[in-house]
Formats: structure tokens, sequence, C-alpha cells
């Protein structure tokens, strides 16, 4: 049976958040959009990045996999006119910068999370769940061999991220519309 959440909305420096996804619209989407079917048996709100998105854990039964992240964008047309959409950008905010980079990036088979639904007029995106594990936390025991093992996976992510990644192949890639300079 599924349960229903009651934890509080995390509200950081002022950001709006939006509402709580309606359980009945995920168990639904669920049932009935994803590549596979599964039951929502809870939702688990996640600590947020300080932007006017929200994060969930989905846990689920009956399907092929143990749980989703749930991305809730505060307004599915917002992004349109964001700072992260636009900034320096020759064409406007026509699609979602989260998919409009993680597309080219799992074109060329860098480790991006599936994106399994995204439901534009409810501003929900039902993604792959890679843990809670940061890199830190994978390497807090200090062991050599972990430290060599992750740093080197990282790098080696950065390095295909440059040599798969181009702008004249992915123009309309808001990433290389990017400068992280003083303005």
């Amino acid at each position: 049976m599924l349960r229903p959440y009651n934890s509080k909305p995390v509200n950081t420096q002022g950001v709006s958040s939006p509402p709580r996804p309606d359980l009945g619209l995920l168990a639904t989407t669920l049932q009935t959009k994803l590549p596979f079917e599964a039951q929502l048996e809870d939702v688990i709100p996640l600590a947020g990045d300080a932007s006017n998105r929200r994060y969930f854990r989905l846990t689920l039964r009956g399907g092929p996999i143990p749980s989703l992240i749930l991305m809730q964008l505060a307004d599915p047309e917002g992004f349109k006119s964001s700072e992260e959409a636009v900034s320096s950008s020759a064409q406007g905010g026509t699609e979602l910068p989260f998919i409009n980079v993680l597309r080219p990036m799992a074109k060329v088979g860098v480790p991006v999370p599936t994106l399994h639904f995204f439901d534009e007029s409810a501003g929900l995106l039902y993604l792959e769940d890679f843990g809670d594990v940061t890199l830190f936390q994978a390497c807090a025991d200090r062991n050599l061999d972990s430290l060599q093992r992750h740093y080197t996976q990282a790098i080696d992510t950065l390095v295909q991220i440059h040599l798969r990644l181009s702008p004249e192949q992915n123009s309309s890639c808001v990433a290389f519309s990017r400068s992280f300079d003083v303005p």
C-alpha cells in the first residue's frame, strides 16, 4: 500500500518550491508511460540543490528496478527564461537545459542517468537512480586503491567528455554556450 509522504518542502534561500507531485499521477505514469511497469511503493523527498527543482526517490515494487529519481520542476515552462537556458546562448531556450545536455552526453557514451520519461505538462522527469554515494563518500576510507580507482574513473570520464563532445557536432547544446568567467 502506498504511504502518503508528509515531510515539509525544503525551501532554501527564498527559492520557491513547487507543490508536491500528485500520487495518483505518479502511480498512473509508472503503469502506463515508462518503458516498464512498476507499482509506486513510497515517495521520499531528497535534499535539493538550492534551485527551484525538487527531487524525490520513488521506491518501486513489481518492476525491473527498485527505485527512480523524480525531478520536479517548479514551473514546467520557467526554464525557457532562466539564466541556465539563455545565458550566452544564440538560440532561445526551447528545451529543458538538463535534457539538452544529457542527450549528447548519452549519445557518446558518457555515463549519465537514463531519462525514462519526461511528463512535460506536469514538469516531472523520471530518472535512473544512481544512489546517494558521492565521490567524497566513496573515498572517505582513504584506502589508496579505492582513491586511485575512483579518481581514475572520474578523470577518465572528464577526458571522455572532452574528446567525444565538441561544439561543432553539438552546436545546439547549451553547455557550449556557457562561459565560466567573471560576468
